[in-house]
């Protein structure tokens, strides 16, 4: 070996080993640094590579791509799964524990509680405001949780706008860092810091949204999710919101690139994350407990005014005005059984009484005279009429049955009670319920999807009106978005067909003659779990009420069934019309007393009303059941416990998985401190061999040089 080439072998080990120094103190001094990828020096020898002396060195990030992809498909786990668990968490404390005291499911306890102390002095004022008191809270407590459901819903949408951000400014800035990363490689530089950054940016990418890398043959990654679809190259996609509209009033996430102007739906290509996990809280678990709630709020409501409606105020008020249910003059009503309905005095005597058959289909009044009752809402209005005489009157306007006494400024009166052997029943309510014509809680559209139609009856919405509905599946990813235009002159049927035949195969919303409800139902092989009403421009001719108002199949229009509830206004004005008597009807003369002050019948029956078996419709995850108010409240606070239950373990687990993979990433990529001071001396010996072979040498040339 010539001299030369000794200085020049000194010279690189020289170069080498200062180079590895400086990286192990680079490493060194990121060992508390979080995503830090640790850097290691390899040796080469040149004459392998460029036919001389001495040695080159290269430096490379310790990375694992294998580890690196499997913690970043666990890190797009539990960023969905920490989303969904925290806002579980939070939907469960809204219910509470019904066995508690001041939770909204409690709050209904004090009603009864305060209509049962009322049944034993029933004209007592101040026991009358205790129960309009205790009514008003628990109404309160209801409108709260329900507007605080929806709070939930907001704020995940802006949670979910805000990550988007992040994401895009992620995304750009992997984009930009590839360039840099490619120019580093050709021009033969260092690029490990800049692939250091871009591994820290990547592995937050991967918790917003399910991601896999691929290296790139110039250098850099591409991005793309564990679907397929391309993010980042040499240039980053963009993620947006679409248009806000519609019912739900939350827009879609939307992803693009800058060479395309077409948007696609970005949940479907990705499966979590924490973008994933926020559209899941928005838009399937919040809601579905929201809808929950609505069933059950609706059950509260329907069980308090089904009693009242059996019920009389003392004296009776004179006029009974109903609330609008949809229901026009041309639907086939579906009534069976008896009703009792009375014009009685200040006195509490029967003035007329009028006992309404429907399975016979005649009105009879006191005298014996017959009335047919006919077929229609509109005959039984009309007949009613007839029935009353010169004593009352009944009108139906705009969906809104009132009946009135002709001396109510006299004192006189109306009573309605049902037959106490066979009452009267269409969908599962009474003939004064059924039209709410004594409410004690009101709501401005009906809170009750067991609309009583029949199939024939006609529709009621007209040409030009249109519905558009989405088709999810249970993780709230809409699969196809139909409309549906309903035509002049057809029927209930006839929509349903409609509507069906714009579902082309997802599923099928079948109709129930008995209860007037409609339901979906999702085929097994289109994924569709449920549909949602998001625009609705149908009006029902003679009642105006919307085909969400009235059959529901809106995950808003369920839930918001829950607010808006108050005291019928009037009976907040005036105690004494709360309806504490039941009034004995059946075959009573004219001249007979059937309202006395003291009879607290009527709210005893109120006071109970929490025991009486209604029938649930399938909501929420719930299956459709018949149990009480008491009991439905008692299983949803469950559904919610478990939903946050079952949320928190799988945070848990999804969290057990990632920490392992973390600490194996960790051990093969991060910095041990122990092994850093090892190889620093080693360098340093190898640093100062090479300084003496160079000082070797260099005597040697001088040596020589002397001779000469």
């Amino acid at each position: 070996m010539s001299i030369g080439s000794m200085m020049s072998t000194s010279l690189s080990a020289l170069q080498a080993n200062q180079r590895a120094l400086n990286t192990v103190s680079t490493n060194v001094a990121n060992v508390n640094t979080e995503g830090y990828t640790r850097l290691d020096t390899n040796f080469n020898s040149r004459s392998t590579t460029h036919a001389s002396f001495g040695i080159e060195v290269e430096v490379a990030r310790a990375a694992d791509k294998f580890l690196a992809a499997s913690e970043m498909r666990t890190s797009a786990t539990v960023g969905s799964a920490e989303v969904v668990s925290g806002f579980m968490d939070r939907v469960q404390g809204l219910f509470g524990d019904p066995s508690q005291s001041g939770t909204v499911f409690a709050s209904i306890d004090k009603v009864f509680a305060s209509a049962g102390s009322l049944a034993l002095d029933p004209s007592s004022s101040l026991r009358q405001g205790s129960v309009i008191s205790d009514l008003q809270n628990m109404l309160g407590q209801i409108n709260q949780t329900a507007h605080e459901i929806t709070a939930l819903q907001d704020e995940a949408n802006g949670q979910l706008r805000s990550v988007i951000g992040e994401a895009n400014t992620l995304m750009e800035t992997i984009a930009d860092l590839n360039a840099s990363i490619q120019q580093s490689k050709i021009a033969g530089v260092d690029a490990t810091q800049a692939e250091n950054e871009q591994s820290k940016l990547i592995d937050r990418l991967s918790q917003i949204v399910d991601i896999r890398t691929q290296e790139r043959s110039l250098g850099g990654v591409d991005v793309r999710t564990t679907n397929g679809y391309l993010l980042v190259s040499h240039e980053a996609a963009n993620f947006s919101m679409g248009e806000t509209s519609g019912l739900q009033g939350y827009p879609s996430v939307e992803v693009s690139h800058s060479i395309s102007s077409t948007k696609l739906p970005l949940d479907k290509y990705i499966q979590s994350g924490e973008i994933m996990g926020l559209i899941q809280a928005r838009d399937v678990e919040i809601p579905e407990l929201g809808t929950a709630f609505g069933e059950y709020a609706a059950g509260v409501i329907d069980a308090l005014n089904a009693e009242h409606n059996n019920a009389s105020a003392v004296p009776a008020p004179g006029v009974l005005t109903g609330e609008n249910n949809g229901l026009i003059s041309s639907d086939i009503h579906g009534f069976s059984g008896v009703a009792h309905m009375a014009v009685t005095n200040s006195s509490g005597q029967v003035v007329r009484n009028l006992e309404i058959d429907f399975d016979a289909g005649n009105i009879t009044d006191h005298l014996g005279a017959t009335t047919a009752i006919g077929t229609t809402v509109g005959n039984l209005v009309t007949a009613l009429n007839t029935a009353l005489g010169a004593d009352g009157g009944a009108t139906f306007t705009n969906g809104v049955l009132e009946i009135s006494a002709a001396n109510a400024a006299g004192g006189d009166g109306i009573a309605v009670r049902q037959d106490e052997d066979t009452p009267s029943d269409w969908a599962g309510r009474g003939l004064s319920h059924m039209f709410g014509l004594n409410n004690i809680v009101e709501k401005p559209t009906p809170t009750n999807f067991a609309t009583g139609l029949d199939g024939a009856s006609p529709h009621g919405f007209t040409t030009g009106q249109t519905m558009t509905l989405d088709i999810k599946s249970s993780n709230g990813t809409i699969l196809n978005t139909v409309t549906v235009a309903p035509t002049t002159g057809g029927t209930v049927n006839d929509l349903v067909t409609q509507m069906n035949t714009s579902l082309s195969g997802y599923g099928t919303i079948s109709y129930d003659n008995q209860t007037g409800r409609m339901s979906f139902q999702g085929t097994g092989s289109s994924r569709a779990d449920f549909v949602d009403m998001v625009t609705d421009t149908t009006s029902r001719t003679g009642s105006n009420l919307s085909v969400t108002q009235m059959f529901g199949l809106s995950q808003v229009g369920s839930s918001d069934r829950a607010k808006d509830v108050v005291v019928r206004e009037d009976i907040l004005n005036n105690y004494s019309l709360l309806a504490t008597a039941k009034p004995e009807l059946d075959g009573a003369a004219v001249g007979a007393s059937v309202l006395e002050v003291g009879d607290g019948r009527g709210i005893t029956a109120l006071s109970l009303a929490g025991d009486t078996i209604r029938e649930y419709g399938a909501v929420g995850g719930m299956n459709a059941q018949s149990t009480s108010v008491n009991d439905f409240a008692a299983r949803l606070a469950g559904v919610a416990g478990a939903r946050s239950t079952a949320s928190q373990q799988a945070l848990s687990s999804a969290e057990s998985v990632k920490n392992e993979v973390s600490l194996r990433r960790e051990s093969v990529e991060g910095v041990n401190v122990d092994e850093e001071l090892v190889k620093m001396t080693q360098y340093q010996q190898a640093y100062n061999s090479a300084s003496r072979m160079m000082q070797a040498a260099s005597e040697m040339f001088d040596t020589l040089l002397n001779m000469v």
